[in-house]
């Protein structure tokens, strides 16, 4: 059976949420069922904890003792017991006020990215590795809390948006970043001293960041992009404190500044962006891998030439494999227009067309010069249905070589849901006599879900439109493009891929500079002038 990407759906949404809010919870409160020997007490967090039960007045202290009907306990045992069970009145309405909150937060982003976002988002596949991200978030920020001896915002938290926008999209990297902060300030009871500084790093990471795969001379932007979210942090923080308690209120923490004491919030606040810019960088394959990416590894052992599957290209569809080789480099160069991946598209132009391998000569590029097409004695629902085959076997044939699903997504998508229109015209041109429905000459695939999969839906039309223009003009080249690009945008395949208006101006302009170099006038040679007046060219 034939399938593509499943999307993300709002049952999927609820239980996602559901189950990232249960985790989550638990980690919260993970410190209640630990043994007291695990919680260690000069940590930040039980120490601000301690600090909160001293500046109370006796009246005001958590009466757990007197609850439980036992003596006054010293100061020790009364901190370990406000961690371990944070009086019996509350054991259970606060983790569940905190799995309400956590919960409320991860649906809203959820159904955000079902409803109101484009590109990879809508997965299924990527909602999964978001929502493990921010989990794993969540239980750094309790590990923090418990052991590390500085504060939480010194949490890399700001890596997380980097990898959203280089991977996905700027708007997906706003709301995963807020919804990261609220899980990791779940770990400290939300304190609005923590979550504040962690949101407006998210922040500055979001609307600092670039998109793309970081290239050669690039790897210092994490670091950039750190410093600018440790600055806007660090500001929101000093605010908060001027808000507070007045320009008076800012001396203790310029004090620890100046004796650079780890453990106070300032001083993590500073760390924040050297260490989100490491973890940014050199943990950035494994998190592409959770959200459902390709490791640049694999795919430069993909464009092997020597590769099993692109060997049997070569082979046995020639002209497929010359399509689909100068595909690659029109659909690079457009790609690195728009801050697409240009290795990925490359890389899925190369492996797209492996159907064609199954019936080669249903394809116009590999019948030789003068050959009859196959499809001259056939049905047009019965040519349209050879042609469709391609998309489906090529897919399951990708499946079974163990291509990674990123790649085998160009197969399924560089034709989207359109309709074979030359044999649907011919099938109207012969009166329709099966009365079939449009529906039987439609692709079976799936609308492209990523700049990349756009591209080269764009490129798979023009790379085959491109030798069809006669004079080879720049003009010509444009009127193509354009017609192209308008027909995918009215037939609607290009709505679900995040191109956006500028970015298709962007495209048009490059392929059109593209395919007028490439396929430019040359002057001819002497002996073909001379070939021309019947002359002969060996004399």
């Amino acid at each position: 059976m034939f399938r593509t990407r499943p999307l993300g759906t709002t049952a999927s949404a609820l239980v996602l949420a559901a189950l990232l809010a249960t985790l989550s919870t638990g980690v919260s409160f993970a410190h209640r069922w630990m043994p007291e020997d695990w919680v260690h007490l000069e940590s930040p967090w039980t120490q601000s904890v301690q600090v909160w039960l001293d500046q109370l007045a006796p009246e005001d202290r958590p009466a757990t003792a007197a609850i439980q009907g036992a003596e006054e306990k010293p100061d020790e045992l009364r901190l370990e017991e406000h961690l371990s069970l944070n009086a019996v009145v509350s054991q259970f309405h606060r983790p569940l006020g905190t799995w309400l909150v956590l919960f409320a937060g991860a649906l809203v982003a959820l159904l955000y990215f079902q409803h109101l976002s484009v590109g990879r988002t809508t997965l299924l596949r990527t909602q999964v590795g978001i929502v493990a991200l921010v989990c794993i978030w969540s239980a750094l920020a309790k590990a923090t809390a418990l052991w590390a001896p500085f504060h939480v915002t010194a949490l890399p938290i700001a890596a997380l948006p980097i990898w959203i926008v280089q991977f996905l999209e700027r708007r997906a990297a706003l709301v995963i970043g807020a919804l990261a902060a609220l899980f990791a300030a779940s770990a400290v009871s939300f304190e609005i001293i923590t979550l504040a500084p962690l949101l407006a790093a998210t922040f500055g990471a979001v609307v600092s960041a670039k998109h793309g795969r970081p290239g050669v001379g690039r790897s210092i932007l994490p670091v950039a992009v750190g410093l600018i979210s440790t600055s806007l942090a660090l500001f929101t923080y000093l605010t908060m404190v001027v808000f507070r308690g007045g320009a008076a209120a800012l001396a203790p923490s310029f004090a620890a500044l100046g004796e650079f004491q780890l453990e106070s919030v300032p001083v993590s606040l500073l760390l924040l962006g050297p260490s989100s810019a490491l973890v940014a960088v050199f943990l950035r394959e494994p998190a592409m891998a959770v959200l459902g990416g390709v490791t640049r590894r694999r795919l430069q052992r993909l464009t092997d030439l020597e590769q099993p599957v692109l060997q049997k290209i070569a082979q046995e569809a020639p002209g497929t494999w010359e399509h689909s080789r100068a595909m690659a480099n029109l659909a690079e160069a457009a790609s690195l227009a728009v801050g697409a991946d240009p290795l990925l598209t490359r890389v899925g132009a190369y492996y797209h067309d492996l159907g064609k391998t199954i019936q080669p000569k249903y394809f116009v590029e590999n019948l030789d010069l003068g050959e009859p097409s196959p499809h001259d004695g056939l049905d047009p629902d019965v040519s349209a249905d050879a042609i469709m085959a391609h998309v489906v076997q090529g897919t399951h044939m990708l499946r079974d070589a163990g291509i990674p699903e990123p790649v085998i997504e160009f197969a399924y998508t560089h034709h989207g849901t359109s309709v074979i229109e030359y044999f649907w015209h011919k099938c109207n041109e012969q009166g329709n006599p099966k009365n079939l429905p449009e529906s039987n000459f439609r692709y079976p695939g799936m609308k492209p879900r990523s700049k990349e999969t756009a591209i080269l839906m764009l490129v798979d039309a023009l790379e085959a439109g491109a030798r069809t223009v006669d004079p080879p003009t720049r003009q010509g080249f444009n009127q193509l493009v354009q017609r192209i690009t308008y027909t995918k945008l009215r037939q609607g395949q290009l709505d679900d891929s995040g191109l956006v208006m500028s970015d298709l101006r962007i495209l048009m302009e490059r392929l059109t500079e593209t395919l007028a170099k490439v396929h430019h006038k040359r002057i001819p040679y002497p002996w073909q002038k001379q070939g021309k007046k019947g002359g002969d060219t060996f004399a």
